[in-house]
């Protein structure tokens, strides 16, 4: 909806309301070249989106609340995926605890990784043994970050949400490049390209490359 009063830099998502003190949307851009031409998204549409999320009832609240929680950590753990799949639990159709569980399954892939680098380079114990069995067990742990981290990518894609898809399908694609899938790799970039036309330009060089 237009609206005639202005909206300052940095204050969309604030309240629109009528006379009666009515919430009819939130503010959302502002078109500088023309003549106070001001938008906000009607209160309904909103509320008609957040249903859909599942946050009409208390264990979405409880979710968002977990994911901020959470979030004021720095690093990445076991335990964090644990609170986020907490939260995906209580809501279902919340697309962010999965995109969130996809951050820190690539993490804790990206550990294990290092891991494996430092035995392949003859890594060994304080006795000076080559632990062979660490080299394994590392190499299937990545692996099988990597496949929960793709697992939860594709679970958030499914769900309803404003945002483009094209970012993360393009992080599963680089998830299989990564495994060295490079048949999925190319399918997922593509997937990309199709879902924001203009990633097409960033992708194409990556296609090239795998191709």
């Amino acid at each position: 909806i237009q609206i005639a009063a202005p909206i300052s830099h940095g204050s969309s998502g604030g309240a629109v309301v009528n006379s009666q003190g009515e919430l009819v949307g939130l503010t959302s851009l502002t078109i500088e070249n023309g003549q106070n031409l001001n938008f906000a998204i009607p209160s309904n549409d909103i509320k008609s989106f957040y249903k859909k999320l599942g946050g009409d009832n208390d264990n979405y609240l409880k979710a968002v609340d977990i994911l901020f929680n959470v979030g004021q950590r720095n690093w990445y753990d076991t335990l964090m995926v644990e609170e986020y799949l907490r939260a995906s639990k209580l809501a279902p159709k919340y697309r962010q605890p999965y995109i969130n569980l996809g951050v820190a399954y690539k993490y804790l892939a990206e550990q294990e990784r290092e891991k494996n680098t430092e035995i392949l380079n003859e890594w060994t114990d304080e006795s000076g043994v080559k632990i062979y069995t660490s080299k394994e067990n590392t190499s299937l742990k990545k692996e099988f970050f990597y496949k929960k981290a793709i697992s939860s990518y594709k679970k958030a894609i499914e769900l309803p949400s404003p945002y483009d898809s094209a970012f993360y399908l393009n992080a599963i694609a680089e998830l299989y490049s990564d495994l060295g899938n490079n048949d999925s790799a190319i399918f997922w970039l593509e997937s990309a390209a199709k879902a924001d036309p203009e990633y097409y330009a960033e992708l194409g060089s990556k296609l090239s490359n795998l191709k």
